[in-house]
């Protein structure tokens, strides 16, 4: 029974103290919102490529991954992502480098069912270079 207070009343210390820095934590977040929007630099811009090309990278829920997604797209080319079913909601998938998101069957169960995945979507996509990014 000891237990069961101790823990609602820090809980309730909990909530309170993250009640108290709301206001704090709000203005902090807003002011470097506007503070990004209006120092926008160039350096975020995509560069116009004279022949883009359809990428497709595989691994789409790993950082590294992303940062490659941004990389092709800052340089003018079209970026496809694709994962394992059990990671279709991976937030990389919203994007705005990321102009497509696929999930295909796990190869390690599927191989077959992998390939032919993978095989659709870079003929759908009309893929140029593919690679797949593992994560170990």
């Amino acid at each position: 029974m000891r237990e069961q207070i101790f823990a609602i009343f820090q809980n309730l210390g909990t909530l309170a103290l993250l009640a108290i820095a709301f206001p704090f934590n709000c203005t902090v977040v807003l002011a470097s919102l506007l503070w990004n929007f209006f120092s926008r630099s160039d350096a975020n811009l995509v560069v116009s490529n004279e022949n883009p090309k359809n990428i497709l990278i595989g691994g789409g829920r790993m950082t590294k991954t992303l940062q490659l997604a941004r990389s092709f797209h800052a340089a003018g080319h079209r970026v496809i992502l694709f994962d394992l079913d059990k990671y279709w909601f991976s937030g990389y998938r919203f994007s705005n480098s990321v102009a497509a998101f696929y999930t295909v069957p796990d190869s390690q169960e599927d191989l077959e069912g992998y390939t032919q995945a993978v095989r659709a979507i870079a003929k759908k996509e009309n893929i140029d270079f593919w690679r797949c990014i593992n994560a170990g």
